[in-house]
């Protein structure tokens, strides 16, 4: 009672207050408050304040009797909860309920079972959102809860019907890499013979952004990480992870990786490339002319018609039979040989004549 008159007299001297500050206040729509006004407020401030008053008590024992409600609500589902609970504890399955997956029927029960449920679950939401309710924070908070409880069994639902994944492995048991292409991204892996390296053709998307590409070269293997997904190739060759290399193409945006070998390879000097057929078919030309320029084809005239000396046969070659010049005369006669006689027979002890 002492709290209700302590309160009683503040409203008393805050009212006093405000119908002071009030003397020469203006109404919302602009125009001056007329002292009708006030002296017709002044009469009915009695009559106000305690209306005011009883209705503060009111709500006052409505928000208790809301309270109280909520409390006991929340307390008969947190016995429910328990008692489901404890139910399932006492049956091994997963899910609260004894079966083995050793036939068909077990299956076929379960799954009846479980449509059961989410029938009987969708039947409770719908009570619940189908009730009136007042506006109190309680209820909102009550609220709130289901959405949440909506949300997660939602959640485990999917789970259920799409498993997680596992984790993707890179290696095998015994360390040796493995290769793995998660981002489904085409490449080429030449080798450059001429320098002794690998040459790793990434053709990563042109428009990705540079900074969500991650490159780890390994003497055995090389790894890219692309938004995420990993991409991961088993080298044949150990290569020079410290002297390997990479940049982007401007042009396609594929990523280039260079990566030397560490076993370097001694080669002999390369050979001379072998002449093309054009080449031959000059080379050919070439000798032909050569051979026909050697034999000169001569123009034949009657000897009976010659003036001059014939300078073409001054030398001649070997093997021709030698011609005295003009108007010389000959040193003598061949010899003759004799021919054999029929009865002729060859001795091969006696010397040739000389």
């Amino acid at each position: 009672m002492g709290a209700m008159r302590r309160m009683q007299q503040y409203d008393e001297e805050s009212a006093t207050i405000r119908w002071r500050e009030c003397k020469n206040a203006m109404t919302l729509d602009g125009t001056a408050v007329e002292r009708s006004e006030r002296i017709i407020a002044t009469q009915n401030y009695g009559v106000m304040r305690a209306r005011i008053v009883q209705q503060q008590i009111e709500y006052k024992k409505k928000r208790d009797k809301e309270r109280e409600e909520a409390r006991i609500a929340l307390e008969k589902e947190d016995q429910e909860k328990e008692a489901a609970k404890e139910e399932a504890e006492k049956k091994p399955g997963f899910d609260g309920t004894w079966y083995t997956d050793i036939n068909a029927e077990d299956k076929e029960k379960r799954a009846k079972k479980q449509t059961e449920e989410a029938e009987e679950e969708f039947k409770k939401d719908k009570e619940f959102w189908d009730t009136k309710s007042v506006f109190s924070p309680e209820e909102r908070l009550k609220a709130h809860k289901k959405l949440e409880e909506q949300k997660d069994r939602d959640r485990k639902r999917e789970d259920a019907k799409n498993p997680p994944k596992p984790p993707r492995r890179l290696f095998a048991d015994d360390g040796r890499p493995l290769n793995v292409n998660e981002p489904k991204i085409n490449f080429k892996l030449p080798e450059d013979e001429t320098e002794n390296s690998y040459l790793l053709d990434y053709q990563c998307y042109k428009y990705l952004d540079t900074s969500m590409i991650d490159v780890d070269v390994q003497p055995n293997y090389i790894r890219i990480t692309t938004k995420g997904k990993t991409f991961q190739l088993c080298l044949e060759q150990e290569v020079n992870a410290d002297s390997s290399s990479c940049q982007r193409s401007l042009i396609t945006g594929h990523l280039i990786v260079k990566m030397p070998k560490a076993k370097q390879i001694v080669k002999s000097s390369p050979k001379p490339a072998k002449t093309s057929n054009n080449n031959k078919e000059n080379e050919d030309n070439e000798t032909q002319t050569k051979t026909n320029r050697k034999n000169i084809e001569k123009l034949e005239v009657d000897e009976s018609a010659r003036k001059t000396v014939d300078i073409g046969n001054i030398v001649k070659e070997k093997g021709e039979v030698t011609v005295p010049p003009l108007g010389s005369k000959p040193l003598g006669k061949k010899r003759e040989e004799k021919p054999l006689s029929e009865n002729f027979v060859d001795n091969p002890d006696v010397p040739p004549l000389e």
